[in-house]
């Protein structure tokens, strides 16, 4: 292989990286930026190896499995879906919170609605009189893996339970329309208008953080009171996620290595030495999985629909206190949040 043929891979390598990473980087799953360097580093480095490992997703969905299946990803408009994806791709989604409507993070209010839902009839012996008892496997699977996801980052046991549940049932996290959203939203400013701050004046990072002590018991008997007291506070004070907004700005589109290159010399990865070796490494050659044109097929809609696990509109009705001669929505946050 001569200099113009590594050359050329080395471009490819660079225009790859960049196309691949941007979805990434913008679906705020890393915590440090990731560089070219690193995928060219990996096979040989533990450290460079390390670095690319991704809190919170499980080893075989990693940035490797990510490269070689980012057509798949790409065809599929980075959506998780229940028919015509594969198994592994839906899965995968999941965790890369690529999708707004499927994900097991904090940042979108569809999902931090459903656990504050989850949570309620989860913990409600009132639950059946609700919504569905087929529902339960399902709403209780999302809320320990949304959980778990949140205090236990490399531990991903439940999360692929869930999106199995998720995958082979009709049912869905609830989404709200247009005009349920606005009233879904209403609904829940009132609830929080009442919620006290957090114990001992702590910030939702550091309540956050206190969580992950929590061993087992710990876990089983708090974890949905620590889950609901969390998101609702989050929600009061929407400081949590102003900020991780704002801090997105910086690691949207290139990572944040790319932001900064050229200030201070050469990329890294133009320092490291171009061998017929160093493209034959696994990561590498992950990375330079060919990508294809992008066509976003829609046939997925073909087949069943998936159901809400609980409508919309009982939602509302319950946060807003009209199904209190069933559950008691009042009495619920008294028994769950610690003041």
């Amino acid at each position: 292989m001569d200099t113009q043929e590594l050359l050329h891979l080395h471009a490819k390598a660079k225009e790859y990286f960049k196309i691949k990473m941007a979805k990434i980087n913008s679906s705020r799953v890393l915590l440090q930026p990731i560089t070219l360097a690193d995928i060219y580093l990996a096979d040989i480095s533990p450290d460079r190896r390390a670095k690319l490992m991704i809190d919170g997703i499980p080893p075989h969905y990693q940035l490797d499995f990510y490269f070689k299946t980012f057509n798949e990803f790409a065809a599929s408009g980075y959506v998780a879906r229940k028919h015509n994806q594969r198994n592994h791709i839906a899965f995968a989604t999941w965790f890369y919170n690529m999708d707004k409507q499927h994900n097991f993070a904090c940042f979108h209010e569809r999902v931090r609605w459903n656990v504050v839902l989850a949570v309620i009839l989860t913990t409600s012996k009132e639950a059946n009189d609700i919504c569905h008892p087929d529902t339960l496997p399902f709403r209780e699977g999302f809320l320990d893996a949304w959980i778990n996801a949140m205090i236990r980052q490399n531990d991903c046991i439940d999360q692929e339970a869930f999106v199995r549940i998720w995958h082979h049932t009709n049912y869905d996290l609830t989404f709200f329309g247009t005009k349920d959203r606005l009233r879904m939203y209403n609904a829940i400013s009132e609830l929080k208008k009442n919620m006290p701050p957090f114990p001992n004046g702590c910030t939702p990072d550091e309540f956050l953080e206190g969580a992950k002590h929590f061993d087992q018991k710990q876990l089983r008997q708090f974890g949905p009171a620590w889950a609901l007291q969390w998101v609702m506070g989050a929600e009061r004070d929407m400081t949590q996620f102003k900020k991780q907004d704002k801090d997105q700005v910086m690691t949207d589109g290139d990572s944040l290595q790319s932001a900064f290159s050229g200030l201070g010399g050469p990329a890294e990865e133009d320092t490291i030495p171009l061998t017929y070796e160093l493209f034959q490494r696994d990561w590498v050659k992950a990375l330079l999985t060919p990508i294809e044109p992008v066509y976003v097929d829609n046939s997925y809609t073909i087949g069943p629909r998936a159901q809400n696990w609980i409508a919309p509109s009982t939602a509302i009705e319950l946060l807003e206190g009209r199904l209190a001669e069933i559950l008691d929505i009042a009495d619920i946050f008294a028994k769950l949040i610690v003041s």
